[in-house]
């Protein structure tokens, strides 16, 4: 009976902390299982099965084994980075032992104290709750509401562990003193104090960043709304420059009929180069791919660069009837052309090169950005941009998450190419 139970507490912790992931942490990608990812979970699978057969017995070495198991199995089976995995991991800990403390005391109370059987019935409710709220309300808030800043969830993570070491003590110690149960308003405002802490910290978790898409968003807003005055002043600037063409139009078809009455096509063919040059210049200042917000951040980010002698080239067509929000688009298209500039604006003109290609499929439409760099990694850059630019990247990364679209990056002889696909 142990061996049974003792199987199934540690798959129902491992299960439950991967649930966190995917419900609360919005960590929804599943992994390719390859012989890189094989290898760990054959072992742990071994690691596994000794724990069952011989140590079933031992209770506090089983806490010990779920930690490890978790600690390989998670990272194999879900798409998420080392670092992120580890600082999620250290805030699960004490959030998933302040419900066990809550449970096993109520627990206690109704006359159940096998460790076995209170730490399965624990897990258990605390997948119900998992899954409920998921089904509930989980599917339609963002990913990545619950996950805060690194040095936030660190500060977090201590707060917590504090509060998880103090809560066994005063259970124990009315477990101790009170074991007829004799004290029914001391147990109900320590169970509902510790539901309101985890409660709380949930729900600072929530607001925090609840408030920092706020904040990020009004940036955005107010950033795009001095992209676009920066746009249409550009588009009058080619308007006043096209009428200026116009106006010595004449006076140019005049000089250009005088030239080839007197046979001079020499002159005539250097006149009509001229002109045409003119008019390519005037047509190329400005880059239109058919959408206005594409268009913004083209003219925004890229013409500065171009005037400066970078090489610039920009592809394609945006047409309408996509399924994509105004808001969202302005997010995946300003950060990846302002990544790339960024990149490019660090070297010479010689070799700084931004591309930017676009296509329209019938199910599904790209965006291309392809740049030179001389940094050998995506994170190489001041402390700051890195900031910026993780926080960008992981904000294209959830748009397209949540279109059910792809990203690809790939950094390959100091080109860095990234391309996102959307469905129409």
């Amino acid at each position: 009976m142990n061996h049974l139970l003792c199987a199934s507490v540690v798959m129902l912790t491992v299960v439950a902390y991967l649930s966190c992931f995917y419900v609360l942490f919005g960590k929804r990608t599943w992994r390719v299982i390859g012989v890189k990812e094989a290898i760990p979970l054959v072992m742990v699978g071994v690691l596994y099965f000794v724990l069952v057969v011989f140590f079933s017995e031992r209770y506090g070495l089983e806490l010990l084994v779920e930690v490890l198991i978790s600690l390989v199995v998670i990272p194999c089976v879900l798409d998420v980075g080392l670092g992120e995995f580890m600082s999620l991991f250290l805030l699960i800990l004490p959030i998933t032992g302040i419900v066990g403390s809550i449970l096993s005391y109520v627990l206690f109370l109704v006359g159940i104290e096998n460790e076995w059987y209170v730490e399965a019935i624990t897990l258990a409710v605390t997948l119900i709750f998992l899954w409920g709220f998921y089904l509930i309300k989980g599917k339609s808030l963002d990913r990545d509401i619950f996950i805060l800043p690194r040095y936030i969830s660190v500060i977090l993570s201590i707060f917590l562990y504090i509060i998880v070491g103090m809560f066994p003590f005063f259970t124990s110690f009315l477990k101790t003193k009170y074991r007829g149960g004799a004290t029914p308003l001391i147990s109900a405002l320590l169970i509902i104090g510790g539901v309101i802490i985890l409660g709380a910290t949930l729900f600072l978790i929530y607001y925090i960043n609840a408030k920092r898409k706020s904040d990020y968003e009004k940036t955005l807003a107010k950033v795009y709304s001095e992209q676009q005055r920066e746009y249409f002043s550009r588009m009058l600037e080619r308007e006043t420059e096209t009428k200026q063409y116009r106006h010595d139009e004449i006076a140019q078809l005049i000089q250009l009929q005088h030239y080839l009455e007197k046979n001079d096509l020499g002159k005539a063919k250097s006149f009509v180069n001229e002109m045409l040059q003119e008019i390519t210049d005037i047509s190329n200042e400005v880059f239109d791919v058919g959408n206005d917000i594409i268009n913004t951040m083209l003219n925004y980010y890229l013409i500065p660069l171009k005037r400066r002698g970078y090489k610039i080239d920009v592809k394609g067509f945006m047409g309408p009837g996509v399924t994509i929000s105004e808001k969202d688009l302005c997010i995946v298209v300003s950060n990846l052309i302002k990544n790339a500039t960024e990149a490019v604006s660090d070297m010479g003109t010689e070799d700084g090169f931004v591309k930017v290609e676009l296509k329209m499929g019938e199910v599904f439409w790209n965006f291309k950005v392809i740049n030179s760099t001389i940094n050998e990694g995506i994170e190489d850059t001041s402390k700051a941009d890195k900031n910026n630019h993780g926080f960008g990247l992981k904000n294209v990364r959830r748009i397209v998450e949540k279109y059910t679209g792809s990203f690809d990056f790939c950094l390959d002889n100091q080109n860095v190419t990234v391309e996102v696909a959307l469905p129409i």
